[in-house]
């Protein structure tokens, strides 16, 4: 359906006339205040029908998309609009069509009874069908089975949804794309798993254009949905479902419980969205087997050894061998064969490079390593060809680890050797690509007992130099998956050899194999805990990561328990990931204090481990109102950082004291730290790099506004404008400079959590020692720091460009 209904009928009035023209140019805004303005002074509950008005109130409640918070109210005249096509119609249906679309949209930006909403869907659908407009039908139709899915009404839901399967035309060929994947998807978390491949195989992909960019939608496809993802354990617990993998961890480490998003839309009843991709991640990433079956139920009916090549097909293909189980065996690589069949004839490169990769890790998935050794071969082959070294690199780690499972210890072992040597003469600086290959070459070595080897790239394992969580949880993601395939590969192939070297891994698990078998101590299952929630955590699932941090620390005392390595990992991760909301348990404050204080105790010497749950602890603490305790953290660690830290270590974690000073209005104190946070990382040496200035042009802006927040308008403008002329964007002479995703996406975070701390601390002036400093500040008074900022901004400019 399209985002906006046909408007030619709407154009007779001139205000509707123009309104309609800013909308097409764009000009949302303009539309939106001129209808306004038409219809302000008017009451919809008492106006009478007639057409220019009817014409002013469908248009105005699109232009505003039914926002709650429009005025004049959306909803009012929705029903207004509804009310009085039923008396102006005579026989014209789209009449009566506008009316109920957009009574429709309100009422689900509205959140409005689901039935009150799915009554308006449904008049959409009968008129757009009575009018012959089935693709409109199919579209108003999925997304009513979407609305009633959502509220628990599966079995209306799912005949909804298969209902707008069979309507739908099949072109234009993306919706009826977006009507199939959307009916799967609801029906399949319902365990209605037959249907839902019965819908799948409805839609003959062949018959969609080759052109059709199926690639954003499968993207959003593979992303994982909280809403859906709940939907399963909200209103089918507990019912059996024969599907193998349904309701589990499938074994080749898909997430089976979890489920994709739904198909981009703008809402449950709205249209389809046409920038399907936005905020998606890369596909690539692990896909929930849900996606799987929908991959495996489009590609019914299809011989991959005969079917002539075909863009979509071939797309789909790619994806269904990518993460495909090892039940899939040999119709997982017949499809990543006939992948890369399609892409050489099409002479796409870039996808050629792609599936080839696919081909050989399917290949070493389902048990066939010399043939993926040759397919790996291929890929470095097929990247060297484009002249791309780090993907040569990339390819050639992959090649190393595929040898080194197949016992093939020499070959596996010069591969890594040389790949992790070339990729640091070109990428000096660490970054999560090189300490990987640093965490892959040492757990190769120390898994075939060549411990004297291991010290070269330990050394280059430095988790704390990432700045970015997800990177620094992504490495420990390696970790853990390197260290398992090292302690397997030993036991595979180097049993019988005799190891006395402390750090051997297999060594320490016979060791503690035959602890656990005397008697299971009083943490069995902690870092069994720990292991599961990285692994959710490696994939971003930090809601989920929670659940069994949580199940894991409500079994101890976090005052009583003895300093423990694997529990104060467990207790750091849980008080880190868990939202801070009032009343939850276990106690986040209590866990975050024992990370902190049992991993000084247990590793003084490595601050590491340790200075990253002092501060979630110390932010905790103010967070619970225990601010005097927040300040005696963060000043422990700040005298810790004066000793041993980084200018931009210490310069951080002044600027956390003066936030939790400010935050209880002890603002001449926060004052002077977040000055000198700023001085501090002025006076030291300069930025070794892309991510180190990004680091400090965050801390910038953060004194900046702790500062204006204190009506230090000077000081918050001189260091605004110090950061953004010394620090804005990258590096030019850093070779591997910050991804332009990672560095909006910190800073979008960076400032809206400082613009949270920001009204705490206006909050704590109302009764505080600072009221007299901050005399006057109300909610209405609250943008003088604003106004005060950019008038300094715009003097200082004019005195900069003058002559």
């Amino acid at each position: 359906m399209s985002s906006r209904m046909d408007m030619s009928r709407l154009s007779r009035r001139a205000t509707v006339k123009r309104a309609v023209t800013l909308l097409d140019e764009g000009r949302d805004d303009e539309a939106e205040a001129l209808l306004a303005r038409t219809l302000r002074h008017r009451d919809p509950a008492t106006a009478k029908p007639n057409g220019p008005l009817f014409d002013a109130a469908v248009v105005y409640v699109r232009a505003v998309d039914g926002d709650p918070a429009a005025s004049p109210p959306a909803l009012d005249w929705a029903r207004y609009a509804h009310r009085a096509a039923q008396q102006l119609h005579g026989g014209d249906l789209e009449i009566l069509q506008d009316g109920a679309e957009v009574l429709a949209k309100a009422l689900e930006q509205h959140q409005a009874p689901a039935d009150e909403t799915a009554a308006a869907c449904r008049e959409v659908v009968h008129y757009a069908r009575e009018r012959g407009d089935l693709a409109t039908a199919a579209g108003w139709q999925n997304g009513l089975a979407t609305l009633l899915h959502t509220d628990g009404q599966c079995a209306a839901a799912a005949a909804d949804a298969v209902a707008s399967v069979h309507a739908c035309p099949q072109h234009p060929a993306t919706d009826a794309f977006i009507v199939v994947a959307q009916a799967f998807l609801l029906l399949d978390v319902c365990h209605r798993h037959e249907e839902a491949s019965a819908v799948a195989a409805q839609l003959r992909v062949t018959d969609l254009p080759a052109e059709v960019p199926l690639t954003d939608y499968l993207d959003v496809i593979e992303r994982h949905s909280p809403a859906l993802h709940s939907h399963t354990a909200q209103f089918h617990s507990g019912e059996p479902c024969e599907l193998t993998g349904c309701g589990a961890p499938a074994d080749d480490g898909t997430d089976a419980d979890a489920v994709p998003v739904a198909v981009p839309r703008t809402s449950a009843v709205g249209v389809a969205d046409s920038g399907a991709g936005e905020g998606g991640e890369a596909a690539g990433t692990r896909s929930p087997s849900i996606a799987c079956r929908l991959y495996e139920g489009l590609l019914t009916g299809f011989d991959p050894a005969h079917v002539p090549p075909h863009g979509p097909l071939a797309e789909i293909a790619e994806r269904y061998a990518k993460f495909a189980g090892p039940q899939a065996g040999a119709t997982a690589l017949a499809w990543a064969r006939y992948a890369h069949r399609t892409w050489l004839a099409m002479l796409d490169q870039d996808a050629v490079v792609a599936v080839t990769d696919t081909h050989a890790e399917a290949l070493r998935r389902h048990g066939h390593p010399d043939a993926a050794v040759t397919a790996w071969r291929a890929a470095v082959q097929h990247a060297a060809d484009r002249d791309d070294q780090d993907a040569v690199d990339i390819r050639r780690a992959k090649l190393a680890e595929v040898l080194y499972t197949d016992g093939r210890c020499a070959e596996g072992l010069d591969e890594i050797h040389a790949v992790f040597s070339t990729w640091q003469r070109r990428h000096p600086e660490p970054s999560t690509v090189s300490i990987g290959l640093a965490v892959q070459a040492a757990y190769m070595h120390g898994g075939c007992h060549r411990h004297d080897e291991v010290a070269r790239y330990g050394g280059q394992i430095r988790i704390d130099g990432l700045p970015d969580r997800p990177e620094q949880v992504q490495v420990l993601g390696l970790v853990g998956y390197f260290a398992d395939q090292a302690q397997q590969h030993t036991r595979a192939y180097h049993a019988d050899d005799s190891c006395d070297d402390p750090t051997c891994l297999t060594a320490l698990a016979a060791a503690e194999a035959d602890a656990a078998a005397g008697a299971a101590g009083p943490l069995a299952g902690v870092r069994e805990a720990g292991e599961a929630a990285l692994a959710l955590l490696a994939e971003q699932r930090f809601a989920d990561a929670s659940q069994p941090l949580a199940v894991c620390v409500a079994g101890f005392d976090p005052a009583a328990v003895t300093p423990d390595g694997d529990l104060v990992a467990v207790a750091a991760m849980y008080a880190f990931t868990t939202i801070s909301e009032p009343g939850v348990a276990p106690s986040q404050l209590a866990w975050a204090r024992y990370a902190y204080r049992a991993g000084r105790e247990l590793w003084p010497d490595q601050p590491e481990k340790w200075v990253s749950a002092g501060r979630t602890a110390a932010c905790r603490a103010d967070e619970d109102g225990e601010h005097d305790e927040a300040i005696q953290i963060v000043t422990e660690l700040l005298s810790h950082a004066l000793d041993h830290g980084t200018p931009t270590e210490q310069a951080s974690i002044r600027l956390d004291l003066a936030d939790y000073l400010l935050n209880v209005g002890r603002c001449a104190a926060g004052i002077s730290h977040a000055r000198i946070a700023w001085t501090t990382i002025q006076h030291g040496e300069p930025p070794s790099g892309d991510r180190e200035r990004f680091d400090r042009l965050l801390i910038g802006m953060r004194a900046t506004l702790l500062l204006g927040g204190c009506h230090q308008h000077e000081d918050a403008v001189s260091i605004m404008f110090d950061a953004l002329e010394r620090y804005t964007g990258p590096d030019p002479a850093d070779p591997d400079p910050l991804d332009p995703a990672i560095r909006e996406q910190r800073w979008q975070t960076a400032l809206a959590i400082y613009g949270e701390r920001r009204q705490a601390h206006r909050a704590a002036h109302r009764h505080s020692p600072c009221d007299d400093e901050h005399h006057g500040e109300n909610g209405a008074g609250s943008d003088e720091h604003l106004d005060q900022i950019l008038a300094l901004i715009n003097a200082r400019h004019h005195r900069e460009e003058r002559p």
